[in-house]
């Protein structure tokens, strides 16, 4: 097994039992998520964009095991640009991916919180995101 999708294992592994492990607040409602800042504020979205300037790198088929007021975790499809030869005409790959997301951050309107990381963890090794 090389370095990177060992490291991404491990990771993925460490991810899922904290997640699990955590126990919520009872009474607190669960973080938010939307699309880069516009759309309704969700609950389990099937589908991300993680690169909100150019959306070379979303999420879709979304499946989440756990969605808490302080962590998320889940898997689907992460389609990345391979921007080659450039990203206007680059084609996107896609690969299994473990969604980790966290930090959720208060709601300007004071109306519950908003998950503002993501980290995602596939063969190609682990990136963090503030979607």
């Amino acid at each position: 097994m090389n370095r990177r999708l060992r490291a991404a294992a491990i990771l993925a592994v460490g991810i899922s039992a904290s997640a699990t492990a955590v126990a919520d607040t009872p009474g607190v409602p669960p973080a938010l998520m939307d699309q880069c800042g516009t759309g309704p504020l969700v609950t389990e979205p099937s589908r991300m964009i993680l690169t909100c300037g150019d959306a070379n790198n979303r999420l879709t088929d979304m499946s989440w095991g756990l969605w808490s007021a302080n962590h998320a975790v889940g898997i689907g499809t992460e389609h990345v640009n391979m921007c080659e030869p450039d990203c206007a005409r680059g084609t996107f790959r896609s690969i299994p991916a473990l969604v980790y997301l966290d930090q959720p951050r208060p709601l300007l309107n004071g109306q519950g919180t908003r998950f503002s990381h993501a980290t995602v963890v596939t063969t190609d090794g682990v990136e963090s995101y503030l979607p």
